[in-house]
C-alpha cells in the first residue's frame, strides 16, 4: 500500500502546474528528488516537500537566480538557513546587472557616434572604392575597444580638469 504523501510525477505536475518534462529536468539537475519508485518503476515524490521546493525554485527564478544557484540554496542543511547566502547572491546579481548596464551604455554611446558619423557621409555609392570594398560605412568604423579607450581618456581628462578648476577657486 502506498503512503498518501507520495505522488507520481504526473500528479506533481497537475498539483504544481509545472510540466512533467520540466519536473524531470529539475530532478536531473538535483533540484527535486524522488524518494522511491513503484513496482512499475514510477518515481514517487514527497508531495508536500516537493511542492514547497518547486514553489521555492519558481520564486528564486523570479529574482533571477539560476538553477545552479537555487540548487546550492536547496542543499543547505537544516538548521542552517540560506538567507545570508540569498542576500549575498542578490548583491552579486545587482553588481552583475550594473556592470552589464554600464557595458550596454558604452555600446549605445559608440553606436550614437557611429550613427552621427554616418549621417554626415554624403555618398554611399561604390564610387572611389576598391573592387573588394563592400560598404564604406562599415569599413570606416573603429573598434568598440578603441572607442572605449578614447572615451575613458576623455572622462579622465574631464575629471582632472574639473578637479583642477574646483581647486583653483
Amino acid at each position: 500500500m502506498r503512503d498518501n504523501n507520495l505522488v507520481t510525477i504526473g500528479k506533481l505536475s497537475e498539483l504544481s502546474g509545472i510540466s512533467k518534462h520540466t519536473l524531470r529536468y529539475y530532478e536531473e539537475q538535483g533540484l527535486i528528488e524522488a524518494i522511491e519508485r513503484t513496482s512499475s518503476n514510477y518515481r514517487l515524490f514527497d508531495e508536500i516537500k516537493t511542492l514547497k521546493q518547486i514553489e521555492f525554485i519558481k520564486k528564486a527564478q523570479t529574482v533571477n537566480f539560476s538553477l545552479q544557484e537555487i540548487k546550492g540554496l536547496l542543499r543547505i542543511e537544516k538548521p542552517n538557513h540560506p538567507c545570508e547566502n540569498v542576500r549575498s547572491l542578490l548583491e552579486d546579481k545587482i553588481a552583475e546587472i550594473t556592470k552589464h548596464i554600464d557595458e550596454l551604455e558604452n555600446i549605445k554611446s559608440f553606436l550614437v557616434v557611429v550613427k552621427d558619423k554616418w549621417s554626415i557621409t554624403p555618398d554611399c555609392s561604390n564610387k572611389n572604392q576598391s573592387e573588394y570594398s563592400i560598404c564604406k560605412l562599415i569599413e570606416s568604423v573603429e573598434s568598440l575597444k578603441a572607442f572605449s579607450k578614447e572615451e575613458d581618456s576623455k572622462h579622465k581628462l574631464n575629471s582632472h580638469s574639473s578637479f583642477t578648476t574646483n581647486h583653483k577657486r
